[in-house]
């Protein structure tokens, strides 16, 4: 039983999954074992980042089975200590486990915390899987009862200033960065602003673009730069390149806890509010500095993202790219300065089919997805990248 809690304290352990089916196979119907197993079990489960899809065969599908069977075992009536120790791991394992387990998961905190209503680190527990489930009411009711259990822990002030901000309490959002120790004020809007906050890297769930020639994994993560307002809320500063759910000009909200390190990279909790910007993906072949005078031509305001693709070859290479456009500015008038760059001396070649989409005639814009797909088979011609066009090639 020792060495079971032991485990829990060392989650890295290369025995531990063993060790602990070893201890369970001798006391199966030991509580207090199976509880110090689950324990360990849920301490190697937890080194996995809350953002990373559900798996199958990690630690948190055994833990929950041990747990579930012994709390099957002592009835659905049973409010002893052991059956709220075997809840709480259970909602742990369940949480880990993904959101087609948070039923499980809220039913086995609620009733963990029915036995144990003190247990503040429980509390804050449950606010964690709230928060991660979007239901940000019920996360900030959690982590003010894990803080008056508690008193004021860092991460338990941390995660309430979080639900708050969700909520749009930027008032007491404010009053917990104070109590936490930043200076902070009220924007004109009534939410919190916390200034000298470094640019965060945020990253996302993304799928792949479909197109382009590098194939990389169908789901994955992408990582945005972000222009913080608070130690959890500011805009996107970046443009995304796969299919992400966040985009530059978004408002977006995130965890406090980093997923990487060197520099930290915070997963995204919410999109708080989606930016105004159009946003139009190109396609280009360039030579240095074309990219620049690019954005020195487009109308104020305008960005200009790319990323290279392949390699150079004589001076060229093929990139992909979007155009970040503020509402504010007429897309007639990006068309213009963009054909005026491609009637220059230099005569540059893009393809941009999401503007003519927008700005007609259907024609034209049909025209651009040939080009798109022409500018890619030049880019095999010249030995630019490697592979094989796919079979619809230019974004939709």
């Amino acid at each position: 039983l020792a060495w079971l809690r032991a485990l829990a304290a060392a989650p890295r352990h290369p025995a531990l999954e063993t060790t602990v089916e070893r201890a369970v196979a001798i006391e199966p119907l030991d509580v207090e074992v199976v509880i110090a197993a689950c324990a360990a079990l849920n301490a190697a489960a937890a080194r996995r980042p809350l953002d990373a899809p559900p798996r199958e065969g990690g630690p948190e599908a055994r833990a929950y089975a041990l747990a579930r069977a012994a709390l099957d075992a002592l009835g659905e009536d049973d409010d002893s200590e052991a059956a709220a120790y075997l809840a709480e791991n259970a909602a742990q394992a369940a949480h880990a486990l993904g959101p087609e387990h948070d039923a499980e998961a809220v039913a086995a905190y609620e009733r963990a915390l029915a036995i144990l209503p003190a247990k503040g680190q429980w509390w804050n527990d449950f606010g964690v899987l709230h928060k991660w489930r979007g239901r940000w009411q019920p996360a900030f009711d959690a982590f003010l009862r894990a803080r008056a259990r508690l008193g004021d822990q860092r991460g338990v002030l941390w995660n309430a200033a979080i639900a708050a901000t969700a909520l749009g309490e930027g008032d007491v959002a404010a009053g917990l960065w104070r109590d936490l120790g930043f200076p902070v004020r009220l924007s004109s809007g009534g939410m919190p602003i916390v200034d000298d906050v470094p640019p965060r890297a945020v990253r996302v769930p993304s799928r792949d673009a479909g197109y382009g020639f590098e194939r990389g994994p169908e789901q994955s993560f992408e990582v945005a730069w972000v222009t913080p307002l608070s130690p959890c809320h500011g805009v996107v500063s970046s443009a995304t390149f796969r299919d992400a759910p966040i985009d530059y000009g978004d408002l977006v909200l995130w965890d406090g806890a980093p997923v990487a390190n060197d520099p930290p990279v915070f997963p995204l909790l919410e999109i708080l509010k989606e930016g105004d910007e159009r946003r139009l993906r190109f396609a280009t072949i360039v030579r240095e500095g074309d990219l620049a005078a690019l954005g020195d031509a487009m109308p104020e305001g305008v960005k200009v993202f790319a990323h290279p693709a392949g390699r150079e070859v004589e001076g060229e290479r093929l990139a992909y790219g979007k155009l970040v456009v503020p509402a504010s500015v007429d897309l007639a008038s990006v068309r213009q300065k963009l054909e005026e760059v491609a009637r220059g001396p230099k005569g540059h070649r893009f393809a941009i089919p999401g503007l003519y989409e927008a700005t007609g005639p259907s024609k034209r814009a049909g025209q651009e997805h040939q080009a798109w797909r022409a500018l890619e088979r030049a880019a095999l011609q010249k030995g630019l990248v490697e592979g094989e066009l796919r079979p619809e090639t230019e974004p939709s």
